[in-house]
């Protein structure tokens, strides 16, 4: 960045760049009771300081150069992150076995997330995400068969005691030998005791060990990372657990509270990045009442990201944040640019590499998006959203054999997900195998009823199956003029190979503001893919040959 603008960040940042304005496309869905969000930002800390929203847009307009110049140096050195490390180096973090009752539980679950942080950023390491590690709580299974199941070498394990503000951490290694024996190898293992209010000081002692247990090292900038993303203050960093937590429900209640405490924790720490980053991610999966309510909040969402990498340049989760915003609001090559950075941080995170693969599935760019989320399932293996997203990208890549592959896992351990049948349905829909595709869309809709987004698929498939009543009596039946129901009824007369009035309601819903993220690789609108209409709908989201 210096190089190529002759100035560091922080000059460059106090240059008169204007931010421009987001554009917003789709509508956001109606909402009776819409949150109220508060831009609770630190005041400046003294007069000589310009206001928040002159520096908010002076650092994304930077950031927005910065992005640019970044994606494209990390282009020209290869595509994406490689996570081909040597099979030894991997390693899934166990739930910690708390010794000391239900009451220390909080303060159980706090050092082991922290632990779990700070290893995913040692370099050269692969480490499994928590949703699918966090599985094996009060497990049977030998270390030997999570190892299998997870793809690593290596289990962490740990035992928690607290007596008073005292804590105790037994933290144990083991290999899992490629044998059927079903036994463990214990590679190390070593107690540490500390006061309570030291835990960062612990982990970071823990971190070190593990390091040099597996043969790695926990550089100097690994300990610089882990003071920017975390906080000094166990009670702020407490406070931010519990939002976090509260957020992953994405119910509307339990996101206006994620944020109460989230708030909290930033009041005992203005400075706590990762707080800042994940109060933009509560902030945007908060629902709108409107496109004007859905405009500030996506404003919020990025000042908020934004102060996160004001505070730590290296905050993955902030642009992950954004690379979402961008990618919800059609701005293709900036959500790619954040999405590239924040894997060049952390190339650990499942999350990040599964967002960035939707991403170049909606720019159609389809063997990319298979790679990315490839990553995504060898970092987080039990997690059924991700799973199905990759095989639709291998359906949509034209790699029939890997989305086989990828079903045949599921099977068993996803049956009960609305996903997984959903991403089955769209496999047989792109073999012409209609009548199963229907049946599988039909088994995601009960298992998922409050997604509308199977309808219109199911009598697709039907219509495409020669069961044409269904459709044509769905379409004289619908009498909204919704952008939503305007794709529908795209799609519908897709199935009834009616293409001009496919593409006349594709159009229109486009125009009035809703745009399928898929549209451009959807086998739906596959027969249409040369025609001057359906290019016209890709131009205006800016998504053209």
């Amino acid at each position: 960045f210096a190089e190529e603008f002759s100035a560091n960040p922080s000059d460059f940042r106090r240059t008169s760049l204007i931010l421009p304005e987001i554009e917003h496309h789709e509508p956001a869905p109606a909402q009776s009771d819409s949150a109220t969000i508060s831009p609770t930002l630190p005041a400046s800390p003294s007069p000589r300081h310009q206001s928040w929203s002159i520096r908010s847009a002076i650092l994304a307009a930077g950031l927005v150069l910065l992005m640019a110049v970044g994606g494209y140096l990390v282009w020209t050195k290869s595509v994406g992150t490689s996570l081909t490390y040597p099979v030894s180096n991997s390693l899934a973090v166990m739930p910690f076995m708390n010794l000391s009752g239900p009451e220390s539980n909080p303060a159980c679950e706090s050092i082991m997330d922290n632990i779990y942080t700070s290893v995913a950023l040692i370099d050269n390491l692969k480490v499994i995400a928590r949703s699918s590690s966090d599985q094996y709580g009060g497990t049977s299974k030998s270390v030997w068969q999570i190892g299998n199941e997870l793809g690593v070498a290596n289990v962490l394990k740990g035992n928690f005691l607290k007596i008073g503000d005292r804590i105790q951490l037994k933290i144990e290694i083991l290999g899992t030998p490629d044998t059927g024996s079903g036994g463990e190898k214990q590679a190390w293992h070593k107690t540490y005791s500390a006061a309570y209010q030291d835990i960062f000081k612990l982990t970071d002692e823990v971190v070190a060990d593990v390091a040099r247990q597996l043969n790695l090292s926990s550089s100097p900038t690994v300990s610089e990372n882990l003071r920017q993303v975390r906080t000094q203050s166990v009670e702020a960093y407490n406070a931010f657990l519990q939002g976090r937590q509260l957020m992953l429900s994405r119910n509307t209640a339990e996101l206006q509270e994620s944020l109460v405490r989230l708030n909290y924790a930033l009041a005992l720490d203005s400075t706590f990045a990762e707080a800042w980053a994940f109060k933009a991610a509560t902030t945007q999966l908060l629902p709108g009442a409107g496109k004007v309510e859905s405009k500030k909040r996506d404003s919020l969402t990025e000042q908020y990201a934004l102060h996160a990498i004001r505070l730590d340049p290296t905050n993955s989760t902030a642009y992950g944040v954004l690379g979402i915003l961008y990618h919800a609001t059609h701005q293709w090559q900036a959500g790619e640019n954040a999405f590239r950075i924040a894997l060049q941080h952390n190339p650990n995170d499942a999350q990040i590499n599964y967002w960035y693969s939707i991403l170049l599935r909606s720019m159609g760019r389809v063997k990319e998006a298979a790679e990315y989320s490839t990553r995504a399932v060898a970092l987080d293996p039990l997690y059924p959203i991700i799973l199905a997203g990759h095989i639709l990208n291998c359906v949509y890549a034209d790699r029939m054999d890997l989305a086989e592959k990828s079903i045949e896992n599921g099977r068993g351990l996803f049956d009960n997900s609305f996903a997984y049948h959903m991403a089955r349905g769209y496999y047989e829909m792109s073999r012409t195998e209609y009548t199963r595709a229907a049946a599988e869309f039909n088994r995601s809709q009960v298992l998922n009823p409050d997604d509308k987004g199977n309808t219109p698929l199911i009598l697709y498939c039907e219509a495409k199956g020669g069961n044409r009543r269904k459709a044509t009596t769905f379409l004289q039946d619908l009498t909204s003029t919704t952008p939503w129901d305007n794709y529908q009824r795209a799609v519908v007369y897709a199935g009834l190979n009616e293409a001009d009035s496919s593409l006349h309601y594709l159009k229109k819903a486009a125009d009035e503001g809703y745009y399928f993220r898929d549209t451009k690789v959807t086998p739906v609108f596959q027969p249409y893919r040369k025609t001057l209409a359906f290019r016209a709908v890709l131009r205006r989201y800016n998504l053209g040959d």
